[in-house]
């Protein structure tokens, strides 16, 4: 048994069109083919697709089954069509991203729904880990970007400044050391909440001397801090609203730090025009 493109698009185009002359009309073939198509796909299926006794063809309930797969199967390889060809036409068929746990979401994300928008068959694989994990990824050539708050000074890699990052010392708006006027040794006395293997740009006698708990990641840390269990540095572009409803607050005998984020890649790699515009959509440009 042979079932062919063919056969299957004249299925389709009969229930369509709504009669096999109507069909041939738009396949451009004579009704003779068109019957005959049908007549071969019945054989090679042993069932019966339209009842003849109405005046227009109408689907069996076989014939409806049969048809609704008939659509699946065309659907598909018109995918497989549209994709063979954005491969030829050098686009990548996945891009890997592997992003700083500082690194702004909103930015990639708004990045990445205008990429999709121009590349809608490329796959995006994006992770989210540590500052040493993210650069791993980029020697191991185990992601194709890589936005991190360390650049790379290897000749093969190229890093471009994406933006700076502010991180502000906050605390929850009821915390001792915003209720009266603290003093820099007063912050021994509290808990310093730190996400594990991000320094959040602390001066060294600060880190040493502090009591400090350990988070994974950047919520917790600060939904800790919010409910007034300690305080910390967290990015100002995550904590905008907090800021302007008052639930947390700067700690004003604290200086605010900046980070810089870079975009990394290989210089030699072929780039396609996929990631091509990635790269430049993440860079503003």
């Amino acid at each position: 048994m042979t079932i062919t493109h063919e056969e299957l698009e004249t299925l389709v185009s009969i229930v369509e069109e709504g009669s096999f002359r109507a069909a041939s009309e738009k396949l451009m073939k004579a009704q003779s083919a068109v019957s005959y198509a049908i007549k071969n796909l019945e054989t090679d299926l042993g069932v019966t697709l339209f009842d003849r006794t109405f005046y227009r063809p109408k689907l069996t309930a076989e014939g409806e089954t049969i048809y609704q797969k008939a659509l699946q199967i065309l659907n598909l390889t018109s995918e497989l069509q549209s994709l063979s060809k954005t491969f030829a036409d050098g686009i990548e068929a996945k891009i890997r991203i592997a992003a700083d746990l500082i690194a702004p979401s909103d930015d990639i994300i708004f990045a990445l729904k205008e990429f999709t928008e121009e590349y809608p068959d490329t796959c995006i694989d994006l992770c989210f880990d540590y500052s040493d994990s993210v650069i791993d990824k980029l020697n191991s050539e185990t992601a194709d970007l890589v936005i991190s708050s360390r650049s790379s000074n290897k000749v093969q890699f190229k890093s471009d400044l994406l933006k700076g990052i502010n991180f502000l010392p906050v605390a929850a708006s009821n915390h001792d050391l915003l209720k009266r006027k603290a003093k820099l040794e007063d912050i021994d006395h509290y808990n310093l909440i730190l996400v594990d293997n991000v320094q959040d740009g602390l001066k060294a006698s600060i880190y040493e001397s502090s009591r400090k708990w350990i988070v994974k990641d950047f919520q917790t840390k600060k939904q800790m801090i919010v409910n007034g269990l300690g305080w910390g540095y967290l990015p100002e572009y995550a904590i905008k609203e907090d800021l302007a409803e008052g639930t947390i607050k700067k700690i004003k005998i604290l200086d605010t730090v900046k980070e810089n984020i870079f975009l990394l890649y290989p210089k030699v790699k072929a780039d396609g025009k996929a990631l091509k515009f990635l790269r430049t959509k993440l860079l503003g440009q």
